[in-house]
């Protein structure tokens, strides 16, 4: 199979600038999915990777690596993989403009790619299919993804009662018990449970590392922030796209440099936090 372009994969733990690397790519005319989730997330890929996490009894929020499972299930999954990428459900990537085009991920003319942080865990399938795929993973520090991830979670149970209080008075006895149609994870209820799902993604981005290290550029979302240009050019060739310095310079201005090291901002104390987490910049 010749692939003209290959993916530009991105991974790192939720909350930890996975957006802002996305819309980066996306300001240089990388193309990363015509319908997307509000976090910039291409809906066609954030779908296989649920499907794939539920395979081995896994989620977002309990992840585990597909290491562990049998070589002939891991085959299996590949080629039902290949079908949906080949099947016209990829319109959902490329949009409806595109349904009489036949658009194929294996023969794309332009950079392309998708952001979502459940690669960090399915990587090793979408490297048998895309095996030139280039990944870009990013890390944050663990009590910035934490607080702005008990945050997120607050939000979204506040969502959720609403979103039951409406169904029940209306159609109560159709009452879904599906884990999709609740927003909130029911595994995360405090900073120590964010802090211990941020360390196995970032276990998991080691072993990616280890494995894929030719094919791998680690970031860290305080670099992006607080060097921006340097960062963003590093990031830029390592993908091979052509730098554009008022491109740059433009999306250097959407970045808000107060959102590095966050945590030092609040008045409280973390040092019982500090002293179990072992994060470098």
């Amino acid at each position: 199979m010749n692939i003209k372009y290959s993916p530009i994969i991105i991974t790192g733990m939720h909350r930890s600038g996975t957006t802002l690397l996305s819309k980066l790519l996306e300001n240089n005319n990388v193309f990363m999915g015509r319908h997307k989730e509000i976090n910039n997330e291409s809906k066609y890929f954030l779908r296989i990777n649920r499907w794939l996490l539920t395979t081995i009894g896994s989620s977002w929020d309990n992840p585990q690596s597909f290491d562990v499972i049998d070589k002939n299930l891991e085959k299996i999954l590949i080629n039902r993989i290949k079908d949906l990428l080949n099947s016209r459900t990829n319109i959902y990537y490329f949009g409806l403009r595109k349904i009489f085009n036949k658009n194929s991920f294996f023969n794309l003319n332009h950079k392309w790619g998708w952001k979502d942080p459940r690669n960090t865990f399915t990587i090793d399938l979408w490297k048998q299919i895309f095996p030139d795929a280039k990944i870009l993973n990013i890390s944050r520090h663990p009590l910035d993804i934490s607080f702005s991830l008990l945050e997120r979670q607050n939000k979204l149970i506040e969502k959720d009662k609403l979103k039951v209080n409406k169904f029940i008075s209306n159609v109560a006895r159709l009452l879904s018990i599906s884990h999709s149609s609740v927003l909130s994870s029911t595994r995360i209820n405090n900073i120590n449970d964010c802090l211990i799902l941020t360390a196995k993604y970032f276990k998991q981005g080691q072993k990616n590392t280890n494995e894929y290290s030719d094919d791998i550029l680690n970031i860290n979302y305080e670099m992006l922030v607080l060097d921006s240009e340097n960062t963003i050019k590093i990031i830029l060739e390592y993908c091979n796209i052509k730098i554009n310095d008022y491109n740059v310079a433009k999306f250097i201005e959407t970045i808000n440099t107060k959102n590095a090291f966050k945590f030092k901002q609040s008045d409280s104390n973390y040092s019982e936090y500090l002293d179990k987490i072992n994060y470098n910049v």
